[in-house]
């Protein structure tokens, strides 16, 4: 049984991109934290790495995307666990803000993109990731949840949209 009170999270495809070694390394040096995994199998990498394997790391397959944010509302850490390569170098992951808008404490790898967000927490390596989500565990910085809250209120589609509507009347 997930025990609710340590669950550390992600939802989105499971492929190439995803660090699964650094679950597997998460998962035994803090065999006390519950890591959840959400999303389809985008190819056959998930199953190379056995993770069934492991008592504190669950895969629940895909679910419907208009209930995963009850789910994911019990992450006590959002995590975007991607290895650093050409095609996460080149990524914008959208999870990034669905995640500021649960508040949540945002733990990633270093993708470039996420690096533009002072409410997400970057790590360089597989310790630096573990202490990042030690460090959140029990986060009760108002003023760290006050940036989510606006970060996430910035990159809505409507504020997005604003800046290409805004983008658009300087070539009229």
């Amino acid at each position: 049984m997930i025990q609710i009170s340590q669950l550390y999270g992600y939802y989105g495809a499971l492929a190439s991109w995803f660090d699964y070694n650094l679950i597997i390394y998460l998962a035994k040096q803090r065999p006390q934290y519950n890591i959840v995994l959400f999303g389809i199998k985008y190819d056959d990498s998930l199953d190379k790495y056995n993770i069934n394997n492991y008592s504190n790391i669950f895969f629940l397959g895909a679910k419907n995307y208009s209930i995963l944010q009850n789910y994911a509302s019990k992450f006590n850490v959002c995590i975007i666990p991607f290895l650093i390569n050409s095609i996460t170098k080149a990524t914008s992951p959208v999870k990034l803000f669905e995640y500021m808008a649960l508040g949540k404490p945002i733990v990633t790898t270093a993708m470039t993109e996420c690096k533009k967000y002072k409410s997400v927490f970057i790590s360089n390596n597989y310790n630096e990731f573990i202490k990042l989500i030690d460090n959140c565990v029990n986060l009760k910085d108002e003023t760290y949840f006050k940036l989510l809250t606006k970060e996430a209120l910035q990159n809505t589609w409507y504020e997005k949209a604003k800046i290409i509507v805004n983008l658009l009347k300087n070539f009229e």
